[in-house]
């Protein structure tokens, strides 16, 4: 959401995760639609690029793949991450929010 002239990041890795657990538990999904309301919400899709590649490969390799990605996009973006995952928290590479 938008709060002033912030703005959320919403890396790609993020997006893939919650479809996939939704379809583990067989709950519907409309990704056109959502795709489509996403650049009014304040939300912005970030695609894992060469760039936070690079950054991935700096990362301690005791993080999940998933979340090296995570947290290398916030570290190629300067902010911080939202989760609760003690791993990350633990990692100390990013500033985390919850």
């Amino acid at each position: 959401m938008v709060y002033g002239r912030r703005r959320a990041l919403l890396p790609i890795i993020v997006l893939t995760e919650l479809v996939g657990a939704l379809m583990k538990r067989r709950k519907p999904f409309d990704h056109t639609a959502f795709l489509d309301r996403l650049p009014g919400t304040g939300f912005q899709l970030i695609p894992f690029d060469e760039t936070i590649l690079r950054q991935y490969y700096l990362l301690p390799t005791t993080l999940e793949i998933h979340d090296r990605m995570i947290v290398a996009t916030a570290l190629v973006y300067n902010a911080p991450v939202v989760t609760k995952d003690e791993k990350i928290v633990a990692s100390a590479t990013v500033p985390v929010v919850w």
